[in-house]
């Protein structure tokens, strides 16, 4: 799959590309996928999920919002990449406002 680090649309929703790059005792790694903003129901989804059972869960909602036609891709990528799970779920969260909230003036 080529990499396309611009917004698609897919039936009449917007996924954004995200980006994972690290260095590991291979070599360079590097993962683009593209995602669609979270719903209240895909946050449901993992705090339903319990403690023991996050990881899986949040992974089958990137599954969800990730575009239709990288899905394959990425659950094959996080099977081999597992610390890709919560590195993506963190920031695409972060991107709809989770953890941006702070006392201040």
């Amino acid at each position: 799959m080529s990499e396309n680090n611009s917004v698609i649309e897919h039936e009449e929703k917007k996924y954004y590309p995200y980006t994972s790059e690290f260095s590991n005792e291979d070599g360079e790694v590097r993962h683009t996928f593209h995602f669609r903003r979270p719903q209240r129901s895909h946050l449901v989804q993992i705090a339903k999920a319990g403690q023991a059972k996050t990881y899986d869960m949040t992974g089958e909602v990137l599954a969800q919002l990730v575009l239709p036609g990288e899905t394959a891709k990425l659950r094959q990528t996080i099977e081999e990449w597992p610390a890709l799970v919560p590195a993506y779920a963190d920031e695409i969260f972060k991107h709809c406002g989770m953890g941006s909230v702070f006392a201040g003036k």
